[in-house]
This record gives structure tokens, C-alpha cells and sequence, in this order.
């Protein structure tokens, strides 16, 4: 999972952290941290699942082939 939860340690809420960075992750120009336990985790919860998804978890991505359309209205189409 690439996100996860750390305590702060001076008062007794959460971050989510997003582990590439290890920092407090930013969504929509905010910080993710302050988070009572339950919203710390549904948050890393949300994000580690949409991570998945998309297909950038922690690890390599796999090329996939795609399907190549011919036009055959172009100049070079010799059929």
C-alpha cells in the first residue's frame, strides 16, 4: 500500500502519509493531517483504494498493447 497512518506525536490526532514521499499527503492543497482516527482511516482507507484502481501501487507498471487503428484515407495507404 503506498499510504499510511502515523500518530503525531504532539497532540493526539493522525496524518496519512504517502509513503514515496514519507510526508503527510496533500489533497487539494491541503495537508492530510489532524485527523481524528476515524477520518485518518477512511481517508488512508479512500486513498490506498484508489490507488489500486488506477493501476500506481508500489509497483512497476506493465505495458499494456494497444490496438493500432490504420487510416486508410491517408497518403502513404497503398491497399
Amino acid at each position: 500500500m503506498r499510504y499510511c497512518l502515523r500518530k503525531n506525536y504532539w497532540n493526539s490526532y493522525w496524518s496519512v502519509i504517502d509513503l514515496r514521499t514519507v510526508r503527510a499527503t496533500v489533497v487539494d492543497g491541503f495537508a492530510a493531517d489532524c485527523l481524528t482516527d476515524e477520518e485518518a482511516n477512511y481517508m488512508v482507507d479512500l486513498m490506498n483504494l484508489q490507488e489500486l484502481l488506477h493501476g500506481n501501487a508500489l509497483k512497476p507498471r506493465r505495458r499494456h498493447a494497444g490496438i493500432v487503428f490504420i487510416n486508410k484515407h491517408h497518403e502513404g495507404w497503398n491497399a
